[in-house]
């Protein structure tokens, strides 16, 4: 079996940043349901409009996706976790 070769960061080719993530398919009943289950606080979260396919989240924003929940994300964020967020 091959061993993996770590590949300095310097070294390694950047991906060129995306912002364009296309519609959401979150609804207001799927937000409803993460509260229910206490994954998130009332009202600390919203939908954005489907007319936005861009993450363009406000200063006091970040962009999570709903699957992050099913394997453990737990609010409040590490300060680590928010800066790899807002990248």
């Amino acid at each position: 079996m091959a061993s993996p070769v770590m590949v300095p960061r310097k070294d390694r080719a950047k991906a060129p940043l995306s912002s364009l993530l296309g519609p959401s398919s979150m609804t207001e009943d799927m937000l409803k349901d993460l509260e229910k289950r206490r994954l998130i606080a009332h009202r600390a979260t919203r939908v954005p409009p489907s007319t936005d396919v861009y993450a363009n989240p406000k200063d006091d924003e970040v962009i999570v996706f709903k699957d992050f929940f099913a394997i453990g994300l737990c609010f409040p964020l590490e300060p680590a976790v928010v800066d790899i967020f807002r990248r």
